[in-house]
């Protein structure tokens, strides 16, 4: 380990250095942080590798959890407003997804869970940043987006999860999904509103009828999106999610 002149230095067991070969064992002071060195046979690594995993990753959809979720959002919004760059952000919840659980059973809800993870990883970039929010709702981050390619991205996850046959033993059923988009800066300056905005889209989205999307704009008149995108021929469904 070499110090490379850094601001406040490096210590090794609470010892100043400048240069030293590391010990299984040894605690690294870096600034504020401490790090431990530790020489970790295949079996280690893999065991360290799962728990970090099961740490950040959803395990049905293989999406991100929603706290780690929020976390890449919150260093993306950091990005953003440095650069003055836009980020976008989809907020997503399954139609009427009780009557799939009540109707087929549990385990082929999970099942559409897990298949509606993998389309929503098919759709987007992989720079883009994707997690489950809870239960049947989802996130997704698109860095560099505006309004207007955020909704082209949205529709596109909508129409992918509308057309899909979900199947799940002798079972054959079908999924919508409602997606609410907000931008930053335009619709907030931090990670928690521009949430707030797009989670509001989402619900003004279930309430013009489901399977659409629309993009968070508080100044339009009441029952017009600014804008909105969803297929004509699906009729409004009841008022519950």
């Amino acid at each position: 380990m070499v110090d490379l002149d850094s601001t406040n230095g490096t210590r090794l067991n609470e010892k100043r250095v400048e240069r030293a070969v590391l010990r299984d064992g040894d605690k690294i002071g870096v600034g504020d942080r401490i790090l431990k060195f530790a020489l970790l046979d295949q079996a280690d690594m893999a065991y360290q590798l799962r728990i970090a995993s099961l740490t950040h990753i959803d395990d049905l959809t293989g999406l991100l959890t929603m706290r780690s979720a929020r976390r890449a959002f919150e260093k993306e919004m950091v990005r953003s407003l440095r650069y003055r760059r836009p980020v976008s952000v989809l907020m997503m919840d399954l139609d009427h997804f009780k009557q799939v659980n009540d109707t087929y059973g549990h385990a082929a809800g999970s099942h559409g869970l897990a298949e509606v993870g993998r389309l929503i990883r098919e759709s987007t970039r992989v720079t883009d940043i994707s997690g489950r929010f809870g239960g049947e709702e989802f996130i997704t981050v698109l860095p560099e987006t505006d309004a207007a390619p955020a909704l082209v991205v949205a529709n596109r996850i909508r129409e992918t999860i509308a057309r899909r046959a979900f199947r799940y033993g002798d079972e054959s059923f079908q999924l919508r999904i409602s997606i609410g988009i907000a931008t930053a800066p335009t619709h907030g300056n931090d990670a928690g509103r521009v949430i707030e905005a797009a989670d509001a889209a989402l619900y003004r989205a279930k309430s013009l009828g489901r399977n659409r999307c629309v993009v968070h704009e508080p100044e339009s008149p009441p029952g017009q999106p600014a804008i909105s995108d969803a297929p004509p021929a699906v009729p409004p469904d009841s008022p519950d999610r």
